[in-house]
């Protein structure tokens, strides 16, 4: 099978952030992708020991559907792009952050200091 080069674009990026994922394990993830009639798939197998970590950050942080059966991810084109596009140190990052608190705002009681004075 030819995988375009759009395709073999798309499971380096899934690659890059499963390894980073995986504390740089590169021998942790495979991906492939796989013709599914018009359109294709996006396979990636993650090493049984490194899936509670990986699947636990790809549910907090994206939409992706996580097996249950903790098997592989099946993703489309689309989830597969926006897996890559992923940062995982900003992510974590943005989350440890400690979230702003908004300004308290006052009522006015409805009542405008023009109008009592």
């Amino acid at each position: 099978m030819n995988i375009s080069a759009a395709n073999r674009s798309v499971l380096t990026s899934m690659h890059r952030v499963l390894e980073q994922l995986c504390d740089g394990d590169w021998s942790a993830v495979r991906v492939a992708c796989v013709p599914n009639g018009i359109e294709y798939r996006f396979l990636a197998c993650v090493a049984e020991g490194r899936r509670p970590d990986v699947y636990g950050f790809l549910a907090v942080h994206t939409d992706m559907p996580i097996p249950v059966d903790g098997g592989p991810l099946n993703l489309s084109e689309e989830q597969a792009i926006e897996l890559g596009q992923l940062d995982p140190a900003k992510a974590l990052a943005a989350a440890a952050a400690p979230r702003a608190r908004r300004a308290a705002t006052r009522k006015s009681g409805g009542r405008s200091e023009a109008a009592l004075g």
